[in-house]
């Protein structure tokens, strides 16, 4: 008897130790709200917060639909294929603040079009960019080859988020 008693004890021991070794996770456990593990890298994400078109990210008393009612002086620095925006945009705090956006991470050329595009470049098919009030026009190729004149409104995806500018995709 007291060597089934020792069986026992050794036994019990053995799954306690396995429990402690390898735990199974419990219905309460949850991935921390901050990030999210991408199975196949292992890499963290923030949580992103998606705003509908035209949404003021900024805070207080500044009122704005895109970056055109908090931001001025917009000229673009360079016309080619790193056509950077510059403005002077308004901050939470109500200073101003110098922004550069390089326009490529988010219009590209679609057939001769200017469109809204995450890392669009377009740049590469288009030329004499240039702004004018909240437009920017250029001259982009086509699949066959011809030149389009056209314009896209830079108010409907251009944010300003405290005193920077940035696209809202």
């Amino acid at each position: 008897m007291v060597k089934s008693l020792v069986n026992l004890a050794l036994a019990l021991g053995l799954l306690a130790a396995t429990a402690v070794a390898s735990p199974v996770a419990s219905p309460q456990d949850s991935v921390p709200a901050t990030a999210v593990l991408v199975p196949s890298e292992g890499i963290p994400i923030p949580d992103l917060v998606l705003y509908p078109p035209g949404y003021n990210k900024t805070e207080g008393d500044i009122e704005a639909r895109g970056y055109a009612g908090t931001c001025r002086q917009c000229t673009l620095t360079n016309g080619g294929a790193g056509a950077d925006l510059y403005c002077q945009c308004t901050n939470i705090a109500g200073n101003l603040r110098d922004s550069f956006y390089d326009l490529n991470r988010c219009i590209g050329n679609s057939n001769g079009n200017l469109a809204w595009w995450t890392n669009g470049g377009f740049g590469g098919s288009c030329n004499s960019a240039k702004v004018g009030g909240t437009t920017l026009s250029a001259n982009c190729r086509t699949t066959s080859g011809s030149v389009r004149s056209t314009s896209i409104n830079l108010d409907v995806h251009l944010q300003n988020w405290d005193g920077a500018i940035g696209c809202d995709f």
